[in-house]
């Protein structure tokens, strides 16, 4: 089965990770791609310029994908997109989403999970239990459902093993 890299879609809270750095996270649907100009239009009207990032464009990007941004913002606007994923729904699941990442914080106390790319999960409210020796650096794949403002509520979460 090949898998998708998703990133969650609804930020709780700020990371303070990696040297302080928080991403911005924004979910849309591409309208348009000029490869050439480096610039993402999506259904909202929104206009991305890709041409100076340091993220890297999925490929087979095209019009109908949705898709998520984590980037860096600053007093002008998007100072740099750290990540773009395409959000495709697992069809076996119905209407349950699956996403996975590498974990840069994990949080105990706090129930908070911070993956690499700085999207933020809270586990406040999950359905099961967190596995055993969760910890920084393990990549796992979240089954969660999705809600009007992100994540209704987190099913499970499983350790990829490589």
């Amino acid at each position: 089965m090949k898998r998708f890299s998703l990133v969650l879609t609804f930020v709780i809270g700020s990371a303070t990770a990696a040297g302080g750095l928080a991403a911005d996270i924004a979910v849309g649907t591409v309208l348009a791609y000029d490869r050439e100009a480096g610039t993402l239009v999506l259904t909202d009207r929104s206009v991305w310029s890709l041409a100076e990032t340091s993220a890297a464009v999925p490929d087979g990007l095209a019009a109908g994908d949705r898709v998520q941004f984590s980037y860096e913002s600053d007093e002008d606007g998007v100072a740099d997109i750290l990540l773009i994923n395409v959000i495709r729904e697992a069809p076996e699941q119905g209407s349950t989403l699956v996403t996975e990442g590498t974990i840069l914080a994990y949080d105990r106390e706090a129930r908070l999970l911070v993956f690499d790319d700085m999207s933020t999960w809270s586990l406040q409210g999950m359905r099961g239990d967190v596995p055993f020796g969760l910890d920084a650096g393990d990549r796992i794949e979240i089954e969660y459902e999705p809600g009007e403002d992100g994540v209704a509520r987190i099913h499970e979460i499983s350790i990829l093993l490589d």
